[in-house]
């Protein structure tokens, strides 16, 4: 099969694979209707025959190199069933499933309890899967960090599929490949680089994958993740900014229609997102002046009980107060919360998740980082603050250790080397060319560097540091 992406080849499964296909097949149905079907509040129920998922997963294994060591990510996970036949064709150590349906959510966790206790072979597997309920718009801290993503897309907006481009490159650092499953989709490569994706090729697809209960078929595409070249650290800083913020995507009239129409439909979005943001950016200004002229009224006059059915004329020559003031007030803070509610808060439950999990520093086994950039003492849980930006001569921040015995004394590390080697995937001392006392060795090509995205040396979250390579200056 060619690197373009041709149609692949139909795949022989296992005897011993298609035994436990078959066996999940079986017990699909019946916890389908232990739980009461897969429907929620949202979406549709959609998902592949059990032997189609098998086989994408299998291109996935030959073309992504993933298996027992790799991490499924399943967006729109509905009752999570991929992730049963990725658990028995990859072996994978961790399901992550995310779903905005919480009804869905319910369902899926007594869906996968009832399957592993009637499948013998996934019987211990019920703590491989983690399920949550959240919007994609609000991109989540994932542990471990997701190295394959799949995703059923009939149904979706492509403004949530922007939505998984933005979680995609917030976690591309670890993603070996990604599988999506959609109609016939035309330069398939450039319409998911139109939604934001980075550096993603189509390596296989699989035509004529049947729906799971319906005549309706599908193409399963397989991508792997390239290497992005940048030429120094403000092309980077600014690449991964456009991924984080607003995507740019340079066309021509040549490119396909449907680059075409998604471009448009995203333009239309961003046009729509902006006039929100100006809205409410309109009524923070008139909340404030409510309020101060509350203030140099003396406070707002509450309505009496006898003008509250009045109208607002007979109220004002009466003296009294209709409550017009204050309610108008209450309808724009109504206002104002609905329009923030709709907005994308990336960092609110990716830090409450960073903060609560803590790890090892691997030469300081006294201390612990977490995935936001604290270290504190393992024994008594204080937290260390950090050394005076005057000390620190390249702008970055460090914090104080001392170091186990028999070395037993104290040095200075920058906290972006201990979030890097706590957090990111294939980040190791070896890596990153440190020694064991957590210093730097001596050789500018000696091993990687850890960058920060947004380009704040003080900003240590793992979702704004990458491993880059000091000479080639790649990703």
């Amino acid at each position: 099969m060619s690197a373009q992406g041709g149609r692949s080849r139909k795949q022989k499964l296992p005897l011993a694979q298609k035994k436990v296909l078959a066996k999940l097949t079986s017990v699909f149905r019946r916890a389908e209707g232990f739980v009461g079907g897969g429907h929620g509040i949202h979406g549709i129920d959609g998902t592949l025959r059990s032997k189609d998922m098998a086989r994408t997963f299998h291109l996935a294994n030959q073309h992504c190199n993933v298996g027992s060591a790799d991490v499924l990510l399943d967006v729109g996970c509905s009752l999570c069933r991929p992730g049963f036949v990725a658990l028995a064709v990859l072996d994978v150590s961790v399901v992550h499933g995310i779903e905005v349906d919480e009804v869905k959510v319910e369902k899926a966790r007594r869906f996968i309890q009832f399957v592993c206790q009637n499948v013998d072979s996934l019987s211990t597997c019920q703590g491989r899967f983690k399920i949550r309920h959240a919007d994609i718009n609000k991109v989540m801290a994932l542990s471990p960090p997701p190295t394959l993503i799949y995703t059923f897309w009939e149904g979706w907006s492509p403004a949530d599929k922007a939505a998984v481009a933005r979680l995609f490159n917030t976690y591309r650092h670890s993603i070996k490949g990604m599988i999506t499953i959609s109609h016939v989709v035309v330069d398939v490569e450039r319409v998911m680089e139109a939604y934001g994706f980075m550096g993603l090729k189509l390596k296989a697809m699989r035509k004529n994958c049947s729906q799971s209960g319906s005549s309706a078929k599908y193409c399963a595409y397989v991508f792997s993740t390239s290497t992005i070249m940048v030429a120094n650290k403000e092309e980077a800083q600014e690449v991964h900014r456009s991924a984080r913020d607003e995507w740019t995507y340079v066309y021509n009239s040549d490119h396909a229609a449907s680059v075409q129409r998604v471009l448009r439909y995203l333009a239309a979005d961003r046009k729509k997102r902006k006039a929100e943001d100006d809205r409410i950016q309109e009524l923070q200004i008139l909340l404030k002046q409510y309020e101060d002229q509350e203030q140099q009224e003396g406070g707002a006059q509450p309505p009496t009980t006898r003008a509250r059915g009045r109208p607002s004329r007979l109220c004002a020559a009466l003296g009294g107060s209709s409550g017009g003031h204050a309610s108008k007030k209450v309808k724009l803070q109504h206002e104002l919360h609905a329009l923030i509610a709709k907005r994308p808060q990336p960092e609110d439950m990716a830090d409450k998740a960073r903060e609560e999990e803590f790890k090892e520093v691997p030469f300081a086994p006294a201390y612990e980082v977490n995935g936001n950039g604290s270290i504190r003492l393992k024994e008594t849980g204080k937290v260390l603050d950090l050394m005076p930006r005057a000390s620190c001569l390249d702008g970055h921040a460090y914090v104080r250790l001392k170091l186990p015995q028999p070395l037993n004394k104290h040095v200075m590390r920058p906290v972006r080397n201990l979030v890097a080697l706590a957090w990111l995937p294939n980040a190791s001392k070896e890596e990153l060319g440190l020694d064991d006392k957590g210093g730097q060795k001596r050789g500018a090509s000696i091993g990687k560097r850890v960058w920060h995205l947004d380009g704040d040396p003080y900003n240590n979250r793992m979702t704004n540091l990458v491993l880059v390579n000091p000479i080639s200056r790649s990703i």
